[in-house]
């Protein structure tokens, strides 16, 4: 999956799949945005793109 198809889906459905990523097989950056979740630290996420930072923060309101 690229990021641009991430972003096209629903915020329900990306945040299924960011929990169902594997981190061993899943993109870079899909890895990335899940690890941020985990340890609850978006460090380095707008480096790899704009949007990811925005995307922590979006994701981790809806908890």
């Amino acid at each position: 999956m690229t990021i641009d198809t991430y972003f096209t889906e629903t915020i329900n459905k990306r945040k299924e799949i960011v929990n169902k990523a594997d981190l061993n097989t899943a993109p870079f950056w899909l890895r990335q945005l899940k690890t941020a979740i985990t340890i609850h630290s978006p460090i380095g996420l707008s480096f790899l793109d704009n949007r990811l930072g925005d995307e922590y923060w979006l994701l981790i309101s809806k908890n």
